[in-house]
């Protein structure tokens, strides 16, 4: 009873906060704080610029310096002073000797920590347990998880050097680049702070010798510091090229040890932005700011990527673009579908994470909300094809998209949907097709595509982009008439129990494929009889989640905040079986579905609900680290080690 007191209490207010700071929040996010990005970018830019052209003046005035320095010393040497010379030589011969012996033991130190990375990847399997299929409300993870995840912490702590690299050659694969200059500009510039520091170091600890005789102010000596400069400098330039070189060789060396042979690909769900999407303070998507997931799981020497596609794109589209986002190349949504639903054929450009992704290449795919669905439509499409697209092409000619033309499995090992609503939502069903959401997208949309913030939200194959000689007047009109409010190829409708059907009736469960699920629940019973939101469940969702707790199917009351628990655990016409949450799911052709994780909203399974404090980073990354000791065995099974 206490608790529905509280629940009234608060009721009202979240009503209002509910509706009204979706279109307040994003329209101050989207006006406010991309052009805020744009300046950052800027500064940034220029600030690296001028910062490596100082660098450049002074090295070039520091030579040519130093050498008529020394063209002035050899016409005034003399006997004595050649003494000197030849003692301060056998200095800087002790100095030299001591760092090559530095670097000697620098050597089975780097061995070691390959040795530990090794044992690590071998412990961090997942070993079956007797644990229950079940858990009780509010317990979610059990102490061996807790234990495995210090054990990554540590080991990310103690191999810090050789991930570090991986880290870097990461961040520079997400970004434009062309492929065939991905692994040395990015291997080249992804280790430069680090190893340019250490070159400093070396450099400084030669210098110390000839910098204390300067300043005792012999003049006796001042030409002798002068030629121990020279050799100094003898000294330390063939180290920076062996530094560049060694460079070069950890940055390839580390690439191939990566724990996972197969990438992981996290595809992200509605109104989702990710990567070169963003703008300025988004929240970062995966992690948020309680586990920031790529960067964890990169620093622990995995390869993961974080796909951007369109925020309110159809599961068509979305699937599309998440073809190129992987494979590369200027997205082909097909001639039959385009001309279907009036928007254009082509949309941008990706670099491509795997240019060579093929059949017997496989990726791990995780997908959060709809983004579960796009998974599964993806590689539908690669394994049956289109028809549509393909017949299109016989009766008009032209090209088909690689895509679909079928013939194309074992492209992918898993597929891992968190609260994905497979057999759609009441939420989409009761208030998608109402005029306030039409016109909270519309809006969205058309800011989005002005001249001033440009941003990619999904809608720029629909033509939601300003053009250079046209007024905001004109098009906003244009964006009004557009025929994407008419149409079923949009995130809503997909969204929809309808939708989600036509999907199902779609796809099929692929034999060579692990599938897994993860399911969250944020409600409790009310007075009424109705599922009502618990007390730290996302503030915005109430809304939502009352209108999915008082459906008059009493089978999807039960929810996150968005989406219905029995909607999320698998598609309804397809196979599956319960396993335990730290059980291995291995099994291919089949479901495999998690226990329900109470207290977990629709936000908590990718840690963007800042308001649930007991959802903590620790908690979140032992959830991420099962999901990828799971896919470790699957790969190992499949005969697939680390090299």
């Amino acid at each position: 009873m206490k608790n529905n007191n509280e629940t009234r209490r608060f009721s009202i207010r979240k009503y209002t906060v509910g509706v009204v700071s979706i279109i307040t929040g994003i329209t101050i996010f989207v006006s406010g704080q991309h052009a805020q990005a744009a300046e950052m970018t800027q500064s940034s830019s220029d600030f690296n610029e001028q910062s490596q052209q100082t660098e450049q003046v002074e090295h070039k005035e520091d030579t040519t310096h130093l050498s008529y320095e020394l063209n002035q010393e050899g016409d005034t040497a003399s006997q004595s002073k050649t003494n000197q010379e030849n003692q301060s030589d056998g200095n800087v011969q002790k100095k030299s000797n001591q760092i090559q012996q530095d670097s000697t033991q620098t050597s089975p130190l780097n061995d070691q920590k390959q040795t530990s990375m090794e044992q690590q990847s071998k412990d961090n399997h997942v070993t079956p347990n007797s644990r229950q299929d079940t858990y009780p409300k509010g317990q979610n993870q059990d102490d061996k998880g807790k234990q495995q995840f210090k054990d990554n912490q540590h080991s990310q702590t103690g191999h810090q050097p050789n991930t570090q690299n991986q880290n870097n050659d990461q961040d520079s694969s997400d970004k434009k680049q062309h492929p065939s200059d991905q692994t040395q500009d990015s291997s080249s510039k992804g280790t430069q702070p680090k190893q340019s520091q250490s070159i400093e170091d070396r450099d400084k600890t030669v210098k110390q010798p000839s910098s204390k005789v300067h300043k005792i102010g012999n003049t006796k000596t001042d030409k002798t510091v002068k030629t121990n400069q020279k050799k100094q400098t003898s000294l330390t330039s063939p180290r920076v090229v062996k530094s560049k070189q060694t460079k070069h060789i950890n940055q390839l060396t580390a690439q191939a040890q990566y724990k996972n042979q197969y990438p992981v690909v996290f595809v992200h769900g509605f109104v989702g932005l990710v990567g070169e999407d963003a703008f300025s303070m988004y929240p970062n998507y995966w992690g948020g700011i309680k586990y920031n997931v790529k960067q964890e799981l990169t620093k622990l020497g995995y390869r993961v990527h974080e796909a951007n596609v369109g925020a309110f794109s159809s599961n068509y589209d979305r699937a599309v673009e998440l073809y190129y986002y992987i494979k590369g190349g200027r997205v082909d949504y097909g001639a039959a579908h385009a001309a279907k639903y009036g928007h254009k054929r082509y949309g941008r450009t990706y670099e491509g994470i795997m240019p060579d992704w093929e059949p017997g290449k496989k990726i791990h795919l995780v997908g959060h909300s709809m983004g579960g669905q796009t998974i599964r439509l993806m590689e539908h499409f690669l394994r049956n094809g289109n028809q549509e697209e393909i017949d299109y092409q016989r009766q008009y000619g032209g090209t088909v998209s690689d895509l679909f033309k079928g013939g194309q499995d074992n492209m992918v090992s898993t597929i891992t949907t968190l609260g994905t609503p497979h057999n759609g939502t009441p939420a989409a069903d009761k208030l998608g097709s109402t005029k306030f959401i039409k016109d909270t997208i519309n809006r969205i949309g058309k800011i989005g595509g002005t001249k001033a913030l440009d941003l990619e939200l999904g809608f720029s194959q629909w033509g939601f982009k300003q053009q250079p000689n046209e007024s905001y007047a004109e098009y906003a009109k244009r964006i009004a008439n557009s025929k994407v409010w008419e149409t079923e190829d949009q995130a809503v409708n997909d969204l929809t129990t309808a939708g989600a059907e036509k999907l199902n009736q779609m796809t099929t469960l692929n034999p060579n494929i692990v599938y897994t699920s993860y399911t969250g629940a944020a409600t409790h019973t009310g007075p009424l009889g109705n599922e009502v939101p618990n007390i730290r469940q996302f503030p915005l969702f109430d809304l939502t989640s009352r209108v999915i707790g008082g459906d008059d199917n009493k089978n999807v009351r039960v929810n996150d905040g968005i989406v219905p628990v029995s909607s999320s655990l698998h598609p309804s016409d397809e196979a599956f079986k319960k396993v335990g949450m730290m059980n291995l799911a291995t099994d291919k052709g089949i479901w495999q579905v998690r226990p329900v994780q109470y207290d977990w909203d629709h936000l908590d399974l990718v840690g963007l609900d800042t308001t649930d404090y007991k959802r903590t980073g620790e908690e979140l990354g032992q959830f991420y680290m099962s999901m990828i000791n799971n896919m470790l065995k699957v790969e190992e099974l499949d005969g697939i080690t680390r090299k």
